[in-house]
């Protein structure tokens, strides 16, 4: 077993050649109570993850203690080290990030999105009527990681009843559905951790590939919105957003735990 620092593979490595290596090789990392480590997965990379002790979170959702769980189709992703934590971990592709710069400390982002969280859930005590939560930015701002966090600490904070809707308005995202329309999805079980698409359930689903939410969907036809279609795109979204009230009005859980738009 090897310390995380005998795994190194930036892509600037000059004396890097082969970026393969031995995926039964296990190393270790220890993570600060507050540490993120940043992953950058690579084409075809296959990254097993094993929580030994501590609480780790991946878009707010907690990897259990002492199961493996494998990621091989995320760009990105950043682990959370809500308590001190020892993760063993294996893969069959060095590193994009190296160590030490992929583990930021004090990130003060990371405190603003548990404020932000923290928040919303007072709203939604003693209120029937929850937050509506509109997250807005450039396109590379982190929106939609931003929602996904957001919507995991909606599902499992306060109680086991929280159902809130998410409304995608970005097209070009397959968020629940395949890229195209805009939608909008009563979210009312964990979401799995393991894979990119958010439309599978850590606890309902049969198949990993099996979606478990059932999202109203308004078909647009492209991904990218222009002054073409711009239009044609806001009488979509007008259509969505009637049936998004209608929906409230018949959903107490969902009307008490509120909405998350996600903005192109």
């Amino acid at each position: 077993m090897n310390s995380d620092n005998d795994l190194l593979g930036g892509e600037n490595d000059a004396n890097l050649i082969n970026i393969d290596v031995n995926e039964n090789e296990i190393h270790t990392l220890i993570l600060a109570q507050g540490d993120e480590w940043i992953l950058d997965l690579r084409s075809d990379q296959n990254l097993y993850i094993t929580v030994q002790t501590g609480m780790c979170e991946v878009f707010g959702i907690e990897l259990a203690n002492n199961i493996e769980y494998l990621f091989n189709s995320q760009d990105k992703m950043v682990l959370f080290a809500v308590e001190a934590c020892e993760i063993l971990y294996r893969t069959n592709k060095t590193l994009l990030k190296q160590f030490p710069e992929c583990i930021i400390k004090n990130d003060p982002n990371i405190l603003a999105i548990y404020s932000i969280a923290l928040k919303l859930a007072q709203k939604r005590l003693g209120n029937l009527r929850g937050p509506r939560v509109l997250i807005i930015g450039d396109s590379k701002a982190g929106k939609s990681s931003l929602a996904k966090t957001l919507l995991s600490y909606a599902v499992k904070m306060i109680t086991s009843s929280n159902s809130p809707i998410f409304v995608n308005l970005d097209p070009s995202k397959g968020i629940f559905t395949l890229p195209g329309p805009v939608s909008a999805t009563v979210v009312d079980d964990n979401l799995q951790v393991e894979n990119p698409m958010w439309g599978e359930s850590t606890i309902s689903s049969t198949h990993p590939l099996v979606p478990v939410f059932q999202p109203l969907v308004k078909q647009f036809g492209f991904e990218e919105i222009d002054r073409y279609n711009y239009d044609f795109y806001l009488r979509q979204v007008d259509s969505l957003a009637e049936d998004v009230v209608e929906l409230i009005n018949e959903s107490f859980h969902s009307n008490r735990t509120g909405i998350i738009v996600d903005t192109p």
